[in-house]
């Protein structure tokens, strides 16, 4: 699934070929259970392009596998620095505090989320496990 955005000279960033190459060798380790590895082509993948909000995302992912939270959470908002309206890194916000019980954070969360696309389903599930958690 690939979302399509409006090219915006002031906001559109179109990443160099090898930072998609290096991400997607990336997701195929951290889909093997290489995480570790999964980290290593990542950080090699920023330093070619800091501006990335795709490779903060997927350490974002990688992160929050192995259980690293915070720094999961700081690279899923560092993608949404680089673009605010990148609705898998603020689930990612919200699976990473549900994942630590932090039920309220997730909720919030969840809810940006919801606002960008009210139709993305891992959301909406997640939406359905916190209500029934979140104290009034």
């Amino acid at each position: 699934y690939l979302e399509i955005y409006n090219y915006d000279p002031e906001q559109t960033h179109i990443q160099p070929k090898e930072v998609s190459q290096l991400n997607q060798a990336a997701i195929q380790m951290l889909q093997n259970g290489n995480a570790p590895n999964s980290v290593s082509y990542l950080n090699q993948s920023l330093m070619l392009d800091r501006k990335s909000s795709q490779t903060y995302f997927i350490l974002g992912v990688v992160y929050e596998a192995m259980r690293e939270y915070p720094k999961a959470e700081s690279n899923f908002n560092k993608a949404i620095d680089l673009h605010s309206e990148y609705t898998e890194a603020w689930y990612g916000l919200a699976k990473s505090n549900f994942d630590q019980k932090k039920y309220e954070e997730a909720f919030y969360y969840v809810n940006k989320c919801l606002l960008l696309n009210s139709n993305y389903k891992p959301a909406t599930q997640l939406k359905d496990q916190l209500e029934p958690l979140i104290q009034d």
